[in-house]
Formats: C-alpha cells, structure tokens, sequence
C-alpha cells in the first residue's frame, strides 16, 4: 500500500524540486517506509453527494453523454436543483466533480475516484470531463462544500481510531492546496479538526496538488481530498 502526496505539474518544469545529494533536483520522488507499526490509511473527499450512483450509458471521448439512460447534464441540473437550499441558480461548475465507485457500496463508505468537470455542452446535453469513463461504470454527482468536507474528515478520523487496538503515536496528513486556508476563507479547519481530535499527537504533511491512497485495493491519483494515516507502535 501507497499513500502520500503530489507536489508538481503536468510538465515537470514549474517551481517543485526533490532535494537530493545536498541539493534539488527537478525529477525524483521522496519514500520512506515504514516498520515496526501498525497503521490505517484513508481519504476524505470532501464533498456531498448530489445523487445516487448511477450506470453510464454512453460516452464519447471524454463526453459523458447519457447516464441511466437520461443526458448527462439533464442528470447534473435535476440533482443540482434538488438539493436542500437550492435557490435555482447556475451550476457552479469550479464546484462540482462527478464519483466513480466499484459499488453503490463503496460509494456509500467514501471508496471511489473523483472526476473534475471541465465544462457542459447545452446543445448536445453533455458533460466533458477531465477523465475518461467507460459504459457501465458507476456514477455520481458530488459538491464540494466545506461543512460535507468536516463533517466527512471527522467520520474518517474516527473510522481509523476504530481500526487501530489503542490511539495513535502519530500521524500523517497530505492534503490538496485546494482543500486548505483557500477553501475554508483562510482558516485550515481540518488541521484544527485534527488538533481537536487527537490533541498532542504529532503530525506532519504537506499541501500538494494531488492526493495518493487505496481505493478498493489500488493505489488512486485524487483530487480535492484529504489522505490521513495514523499509526501506532508495535
């Protein structure tokens, strides 16, 4: 199992570097493992699903065309309109992702991928996405929503206590940019969620621009999420 963070860009010549025989590089990754400790391992996305996972029923390139057999975007503005609150506004595209899950179950226990949206096509009733779907995978519509965020960083830290025999030594946290002070109008609400939760423990991360952890048994590239491990001594 692999868990970490991402700190780059797409073409691997921006401002990032991996320090390395007493300077920094451009390329290269930082490991470490880890030994003599037993650990649980797990993501927050973040976000508040919409709607109930659904079957794609068509795409083109990265086009999501029919879900369930309905246009995609029709699929996008009935769950957007449905939710609590909803005042009939335009849907805030920069805000909105779609989940792709194994199961309806995993899906309910935080274990999927998300897609970011890159636009909606009015003519054709599609959604372009920034990943590519095939027919028969499982979807849904999410919003990223700073009181879904805490409220699902706070079932994660307990799921993992639970999943440990006592509390932990320590604690691992590799968060996206996008999740941090920026999201939360200048306060890190889940660092002082952590400091609440497990006050005294020592932690140490980074904010990255992309997320690693197992998803159902594989290792996924996220955004948008949160990836915590906490560990204890054996």
């Amino acid at each position: 199992m692999r868990f970490g963070g991402v700190s780059g860009d797409a073409t691997g010549h921006g401002a990032f570097s991996v320090w390395q025989h007493g300077k920094g590089v451009p390329g290269g990754h930082c490991e470490a493992s880890l030994a003599g400790v037993q650990g649980a391992v797990g993501a927050s996305h973040g976000v508040r699903m919409l709607s109930e996972p659904r079957p794609v029923t068509a795409v083109q390139g990265h086009d999501l065309v029919f879900l369930d057999g309905k246009p995609a975007l029709d699929s996008l503005q009935r769950a957007y309109d449905a939710r609590p609150g909803a005042s009939g506004d335009a849907l805030p595209m920069h805000h909105l992702m779609l989940g792709i899950a194994a199961t309806r179950e995993s899906a309910v226990h935080g274990d999927y991928r998300l897609a970011a949206l890159v636009c909606a096509n009015e003519t054709e009733r599609s959604v372009t996405l920034a990943t590519r779907l095939e027919p028969g995978q499982l979807v849904f519509w999410l919003l990223r929503e700073a009181d879904a965020a805490q409220c699902d960083l706070e079932d994660m830290v307990s799921r993992l206590q639970h999943q440990l025999p006592a509390g932990p030594d320590f604690g691992l946290l590799f968060s996206c940019l996008g999740r941090g002070p920026y999201f939360y109008n200048g306060v890190d609400r889940d660092l002082e969620l952590m400091r609440r939760r497990l006050p005294g423990m020592p932690l140490i991360g980074f904010y990255g621009n992309g997320e690693i952890a197992p998803v159902n048994g594989v290792n996924e590239l996220l955004q948008y999420s949160a990836v915590l491990g906490l560990f204890r001594h054996v």
